[in-house]
């Protein structure tokens, strides 16, 4: 498996966590549509994903969330 299908494959595992938090974050931030949340917190994801590094020994879910 290629490099890029990892990062896609972990991308796709991890979208309904994405959007958890960006429901979480709706809550707080009421001048903000969701989906906008939602699109940032997928942009935030992708990032995330194409540089994580799992040799780290740091959770996925661990460095995405704490990517302020």
């Amino acid at each position: 498996m290629t490099t890029i299908n990892i990062t896609n494959n972990r991308i796709l595992q991890h979208l309904n966590f994405a959007k958890s938090i960006a429901r979480t974050k709706k809550k707080n931030i009421k001048f903000i549509s969701l989906e906008e949340i939602q699109s940032a917190a997928y942009y935030g994801l992708v990032q995330a994903a194409n540089k994580f590094d799992p040799n780290k020994n740091v959770a996925f879910t661990t460095y995405a969330y704490d990517r302020n």
